[in-house]
């Protein structure tokens, strides 16, 4: 009966692990088909550090996934190909997804992060001929700062440089000379505070005293009878003289306008006429200067005429 039992016991502990096992086995089944993961491939240019096999893919800080390999990407040693497998009950990758490298500064450990996607876009496909598709890396600020790492360092080493050539054993000469001479300034100033304090007193009169005379320029500005209502005074004087020069100016083409029919008259009629009678009378005045030439000269003219002389024979 002992052996029986045990025998029993034992055969009993056996079927339990065996079912144990089918459970898990099925349970791990049933795990696998509901996690429908996607293959996809993501190129990274630059370092990929503490990147490695099971480092973990997550979007927008949910797990999603798992790196499943990461190497040298075949085609291009310039870049690495990071291979992922994504959940896609979890998420589905669109078009517009990014992927980011993600570094945790402390411990060193990277993850994979996707960002973006819309509803809208259409869920992300292999490239005819590709075995899996293709997720666009984007630039992560710590990325960039890799990138940019050795054009700094670049630049620190040249700005280093610049200044070991500027403190230099003269340059620092004149640095300590410079020194010494502001040391002595500021002794000179401690000796003299007292005429410095004079003399800001002074400045702070004058100060006073321009406050008070830009008050008085103010008041005679624009106080009552000032020189801001006589220049508005002037103003207007000036403003009345030109609109009566302006109503004068109008009334002056009016008139010329109506005289100008006249004078064009007395220019093609007229004139020609006046010409004709000052030659006459310019004729008629020589004529009576030769007379009166004779007259003068022989008064007797007017009482027996001109003289006649007779025909003398030779």
């Amino acid at each position: 009966m002992e052996r029986r039992a045990h025998y029993v016991a034992v055969g009993s502990f056996v079927l339990a692990m065996i079912l144990l096992g089918f459970v898990a086995l099925l349970w791990l089944g049933r795990v696998q088909i509901s996690e429908r993961l996607e293959r996809y491939y993501i190129f990274f240019r630059g370092p990929v550090n503490g990147l490695t096999k099971g480092s973990s893919v997550q979007y927008d800080g949910i797990p999603v996934g798992r790196v499943v390999d990461v190497r040298v990407d075949p085609d291009n040693i310039e870049q690495s190909q990071v291979t992922v497998a994504i959940d896609l009950s979890l998420v589905r990758i669109k078009t517009d997804a990014r992927a980011y490298l993600d570094t945790n500064i402390l411990s060193g450990v990277s993850t994979v992060q996707l960002r973006g996607g819309t509803q809208k876009a259409p869920d992300l496909k292999p490239m005819p001929g590709h075995k899996y598709a293709k997720i666009l890396p984007g630039e992560s600020s710590l990325q960039r700062v890799y990138a940019s790492a050795p054009q700094v360092l670049e630049k620190f080493t040249i700005v280093a440089d610049d200044l070991h050539a500027l403190l230099n054993r003269k340059n620092r000469k004149a640095f300590g000379a410079s020194l010494a001479n502001m040391q002595a300034l500021t002794g000179s100033l401690a000796r003299r505070s007292k005429e410095l304090g004079g003399l800001v007193h002074n400045a702070a009169g004058a100060a006073g005293a321009l406050r008070s005379l830009a008050v008085s320029l103010d008041r005679s500005y624009s106080g009552k009878g000032g020189l801001k209502e006589r220049l508005t005074l002037l103003l207007r004087d000036y403003d009345a003289l030109a609109q009566s020069l302006k109503g004068g100016s109008r009334e002056f083409d009016a008139m010329m306008r109506e005289t100008r029919p006249g004078v064009r008259d007395f220019t093609k009629s007229t004139l020609p006429k006046l010409d004709a009678l000052l030659a006459r009378a310019h004729r008629l005045v020589t004529r009576l200067d030769r007379v009166t030439k004779k007259i003068e000269d022989n008064p007797s003219v007017l009482v027996f005429g001109e003289e006649r002389r007779g025909y003398k024979p030779r």
